[in-house]
């Protein structure tokens, strides 16, 4: 059996630890004397697993408990972390569909109960429905924001285990590709990506493995590198 160490699991296990400390049974107290029916809980993690449960609910609406939990949790730090739990289904989809080509994986899990845990302290939230749909378009956007400016910025061999880069770009590319480097056309980077998998013996298969990127990524930088090495030696023979 695989045990999940992502952030929404760990917001679980805090809440179990809670659950079964005083502060949590003050927690359960103060749900009650704010007019949530607690039932027969005897812990703030059994009031969430009802959440999820329709059985232990015991005739309660799981989502209307869920509602009320979000009510006071711009003012109350155990009521926004049973809420989360009680989301963690709906953060787990949406983590999984926001977070191509990888779905689900931690770092976008973790994006995503940031956002979920500002959304539902804000003083404003109706619902879970608006909680849902709110975390799901944020969340959308600021991992398309981040794929989009990771492909733009990150070094192409920051942790490729290979020989320390060379101090001048002709020790590692071809004459044409160090005049492209020289001339402001190509990045060195850009340059021993094109000498590697086009003149050297490495695949692009290859390279996106050391570096622990997607092929695709390396693909299309490569075709952007290319294209502007072909511009730019057409501009240069016009200059001649």
């Amino acid at each position: 059996m695989t045990t999940r160490t992502d952030a929404l699991h760990l917001l679980t296990l805090e809440l179990d630890r809670r659950s079964s400390a005083p502060e949590g049974r003050r927690a359960l107290r103060r749900f009650a004397a704010h007019g949530i029916d607690i039932g027969s809980a005897t812990s703030i993690g059994e009031l969430v697993a009802s959440c999820h449960d329709r059985d232990l609910a015991q005739g309660r609406d799981p989502a209307s408990l869920l509602d009320q939990l979000l009510g006071l949790a711009p003012d109350d730090h155990d009521a926004a972390l049973c809420a989360l739990v009680a989301l963690r289904p709906a953060l787990y989809r949406i983590a999984g569909r926001v977070s191509s080509p990888r779905p689900g994986d931690d770092d976008a899990i973790a994006e995503v109960v940031a956002i979920a845990w500002a959304v539902v302290c804000e003083p404003d939230v109706l619902n879970h429905l608006q909680v849902i749909s709110t975390t799901w378009t944020r969340a959308r956007t600021t991992l398309r924001r981040q794929a989009d400016r990771a492909m733009r910025e990150e070094p192409l061999f920051e942790d490729w285990d290979a020989p320390a880069a060379p101090s001048a770009p002709t020790d590692a590319v071809e004459p044409l590709l160090a005049r492209a480097v020289a001339m402001g056309t190509l990045t060195r980077h850009d340059a021993e990506l094109i000498a590697l998998t086009r003149a050297g013996d490495v695949t692009l298969e290859e390279l996106a493995t050391r570096r622990g990127v997607v092929r695709s990524t390396l693909l299309r930088r490569r075709n952007r590198a290319e294209a502007a090495l072909h511009a730019g030696l057409r501009s240069d023979l016009r200059s001649r």
